[in-house]
């Protein structure tokens, strides 16, 4: 049986088609029977034989004695890979199998030094000319990265300039998208609730549509705040136009792990913490969770992992639901924080407090950035060597990225004052008008405007163990409670294991000192 083996790179012509390589290959054959090996388009000569599915059977067919005659068209289709080249020939020879080129209408002949020697030049040179070809068009990729142009494809919130300028511009309706999806996270929104967002908004998506792992992806990507990465390059990387500040994008990675849940669950239990609660030993989310045996609990998420678990314990999910609720909203506790909260602000004019620090803040990044250009300066005239600099350079961009981030929160916590400052009659009222019975998104609606995070912590004696402190042994939840009006103070709450609270003396000093 003959065999007749096909195939086309990207880089072939059309007068390579795999229809003129099967016409030429029938025309050897003069009408004897054959078999069409086609290992299709796109697959390259200089690929390994095991990525190539339709060599490989002929490999298995040579060795089963089913083919007894090869043609290729040229040795090429063969292969671009000296390894390839050996490894057949050395299967012809060991199975007697005659291989044709062309029109060539003598076989080549392995056993014969002069054709073995003469194939090998020609699979020599088919290999070089493959990692010529792939050395040239990576230099030019990378050439056209340099000048930022867009390669390939584009990020989303990119375009290029024109159909004739590939350089690398911003869609500005794009980017908009794009700074919402980064300020929802930082919001403490997961993946899934962002994709959903964007799906209800009918924001057309970068793809079929919006999902989890396309946000994760956007929020990941470094090119939104200025470094293209390819690992094609090995690992260089090139500029692009800024859409996200760095120090924004680096406050979303080290929020990444306290914004993943679990999805679908919060659907089938709807869980009123849940978003807000957080792990007092290791910062993870605390979430309600169902078990078999009817009894639903609130628990760190590393509980589910074993062995990688924090140690923190459990606590009944009713039982705190029903302390934060009735004590901080049925019994009036939070609308003492805000009557205290409003006075301490009219008293230590805190708005002006906030300005100060702002003030400070930007004079110490013009400074940073003032040491950043020296530094430049230096390095271009030679002053100073790049490697000597590097370590300076580093710690100035460090310390920048910190004084933005600082800055950034300063800001939006003095919004937030200003905020509630002006909306604290509103809030008063709202809570004073709290009805007995009302539902549970009511409640959870309440929660989460208030309170900013709950950090729990269960200290409960291990059987046959005595700790000393007193307040841990006979109240050992430990509960603390922050909130969106009062930067930088937390309520502690003890509870007992009946869950009767006992909460420490309360001042306005501990609000005046926050």
């Amino acid at each position: 049986m003959i065999a007749i083996y096909t195939r086309l790179s990207k880089q072939d012509d059309l007068s390579n088609s795999i229809q003129n390589q099967l016409r030429e290959g029938q025309e050897f054959a003069n009408g004897r029977p054959y078999t069409h090996y086609n290992e299709g388009e796109g697959i390259s000569g200089g690929a390994k034989k095991e990525d190539r599915p339709e060599l490989m059977r002929l490999l298995n067919d040579i060795e089963n004695k089913k083919i007894s005659i090869v043609w290729f068209r040229t040795q090429d289709r063969l292969e671009r890979n000296i390894k390839t080249f050996f490894d057949f020939a050395q299967v012809a020879m060991d199975y007697n199998v005659q291989v044709f080129v062309g029109t060539n209408p003598t076989p080549i002949d392995f056993a014969n030094p002069n054709d073995e020697f003469m194939s090998g030049i020609f699979s020599m040179f088919n290999s070089y000319l493959i990692k010529k070809q792939s050395y040239l068009t990576r230099k030019s990729l990378r050439d056209n990265r340099l000048k930022g142009y867009i390669v390939g494809t584009h990020c989303y919130g990119y375009d290029k300039k024109s159909p004739t300028d590939q350089t690398m511009v911003i869609d500005e309706k794009q980017a908009e998208i794009v700074k919402k999806i980064f300020n929802w996270s930082l919001q403490g929104w997961g993946h899934r609730r962002i994709a959903n967002q964007l799906t209800e908004d009918k924001v057309p998506p970068p793809k079929s549509r919006w999902s989890d792992g396309g946000v994760r992806s956007i929020l990941k990507n470094t090119t939104y705040m200025g470094i293209r990465r390819t690992t094609k390059d090995f690992g260089e990387t090139y500029t692009s136009p800024i859409i996200i500040e760095p120090f924004l994008f680096r406050k979303v990675q080290d929020n990444f792990k306290k914004n993943m849940t679990s999805g679908p669950k919060l659907k089938e239990h709807p869980y009123l913490l849940n978003g807000i609660a957080v792990c007092a030993k290791c910062g993870k989310p605390v979430t309600g969770r169902a078990l078999p045996n009817q009894n639903t609990l609130y628990r760190c998420v590393t509980k589910r992992k074993g062995k990688d678990h924090c140690g923190n314990g459990t606590i009944q999910y009713e039982m705190l639901n029903n302390v934060i609720w009735n004590l901080y909203f049925k019994q009036g506790h939070i609308m003492r924080f805000l009557e205290q909260n409003q006075t301490s602000n009219k008293k230590h004019n805190i708005e002006k407090q906030y300005q100060n620090k702002i003030s400070k803040l930007k004079q110490e990044i013009e400074s940073i950035e003032n040491k950043k250009n020296n530094l430049a300066m230096a390095i271009a005239e030679r002053t100073i060597s790049k490697d000597d600099a590097k370590i300076t350079m580093n710690n100035l961009n460090d310390t920048l990225l910190n004084a933005q981030s600082t800055l950034y929160d300063t800001q939006i916590e003095m919004d937030n004052h200003i905020n509630h400052m002006t909306t604290f009659i509103t809030d008063y009222n709202d809570l004073k008008n709290i009805k007995d019975n009302i539902s549970f998104e009511e409640q959870k609606g309440y929660i989460h405007k208030y309170i900013k995070e709950i950090t729990f912590l269960n200290k409960s004696p291990k059987k046959g163990k005595h700790q000393g402190n007193r307040t841990y042994t006979r109240y050992p939840y430990q509960i603390g409670i922050t909130f969106n009006f009062l930067e930088s103070f937390t309520d502690l709450l003890y509870l007992n294991h009946k869950y009767i609270p006992y909460q420490e003396p309360f001042s306005v000093d501990q609000v005046e000192n926050r």
